[in-house]
């Protein structure tokens, strides 16, 4: 759904961070709103989010993933509004 609606989303790696089994990263997502996205007809608008996320790693695997980001930015900036 997220690369429908922004078919040229790239991730910029800011940072980083493994310790044991745990790798943390600090992430700038950018994209052009294309395609619809829940409900947002396409709009042209080059959106920009932070996130951070979490891997736990075994066996050379990521087995567990754990994703905070801005996604409610990014939508706002294609104009979606949260409810009231």
């Amino acid at each position: 759904m997220l690369l429908r609606a922004f078919p040229d989303l790239r991730f910029e790696v800011e940072q980083t961070v493994a310790e044991g089994d745990i790798v943390a990263t600090r992430t700038t997502g950018t994209g052009t709103h294309k395609g619809e996205m829940m409900g947002a007809a396409p709009t042209g608008k080059k959106i920009t989010f932070r996130a951070i996320d979490m891997f736990r790693v075994s066996g050379g695997k990521i087995v567990e993933i754990w994703h905070q980001g801005d996604e409610m930015m990014a939508m706002m900036q294609i104009g979606v509004r949260p409810p009231a």
